[in-house]
């Protein structure tokens, strides 16, 4: 198994967008493969795009912030988005010095004044500035359950490059990724020895490959250097590089930087 990303990576510019089933850590995820790609010397921007429950600025313990996403919308779809403006939307990281941070919509609702193609032209306007744009889409929502936050949530996939889909690898968070509408490389959370019965690693990608067609990538051990990340306002990997969340990121990177050769 790879355990390291390079010192240095040559890559081309790239949205990359990660949803979870629900309370599987895609939050933690791409908060960590922001920092990951910024510690790499990728100027990045990772934004709250969770348009239910936005909670990076509150994991980061960062009280005083702009209405980032929600004032970045409006102006990229007046056309009126500039680099002045921008340093008014974003909150520069404290750890990483190409790392910036966009929150989330202030209030749970507002998403249903967001017009069609509004997060596209964000995304596109924004891509002027960066190398990299990760979005943390929170929880998917079907067309069944809401329709608007679903044509939301596809034109941010859409948008991207690249997507990842994050499940608990438990039974419950197998059962919840089946209802998955979406074709994204998958990565399993949170998981432990024996909580799948006989076969394990093994079983668990063959049977997330049988029934969704898609790969899956990692699979993710339960981190117990989580807790001390959460309590310190921080990405994992700054409280321990061998932590099974960092080491799956920059493997992810790394296939990245293998892709491109």
């Amino acid at each position: 198994m790879k355990t390291s990303a390079p010192k240095s990576i040559e890559l081309e510019n790239a949205i990359t967008s990660f949803w979870s089933t629900g309370a599987s850590g895609a939050s933690i995820l791409s908060l960590e493969y922001a920092a990951e790609l910024s510690r790499l010397g990728r100027r990045t921007l990772l934004i709250d795009l969770d348009l239910v429950d936005p909670s990076l600025m509150v994991f980061l313990a960062i009280d005083d912030y702009p209405s980032g996403l929600q004032a970045g919308l409006r102006l990229a779809t007046q056309s009126r988005l500039d680099a002045t403006n921008l340093e008014q939307l974003v909150v520069q990281s404290e750890d990483h010095k190409q790392l910036h941070l966009m929150a989330g919509m202030p209030v749970q609702s507002r998403f249903n004044a967001v017009k069609d193609g509004a997060i596209t032209a964000l995304l596109m306007q924004l891509a002027n500035w960066y190398d990299e744009i990760v979005l943390d889409l929170g929880k998917l929502y079907s067309k069944t359950i809401n329709h608007k936050l679903f044509e939301l949530q596809s034109e941010a996939i859409d948008a991207s490059e690249k997507s990842y889909g994050v499940f608990r690898a438990d039974p419950e968070g197998i059962t919840k990724l089946f209802w998955n509408e979406f074709d994204s490389d998958l990565l399993a959370n949170l998981y432990r020895a024996g909580s799948l019965g006989a076969g394990g690693r093994k079983a668990l990608k063959t049977v997330i490959q049988e029934n969704t067609g898609s790969p899956l990538l990692e699979i993710i051990e339960e981190d117990d250097n989580l807790t001390s990340a959460i309590a310190k306002g921080m990405s994992v990997g700054e409280v321990s590089k061998k932590s099974p969340i960092s080491i799956a990121i920059k493997n992810l990177i790394q296939t990245r930087v293998d892709s491109n050769h």
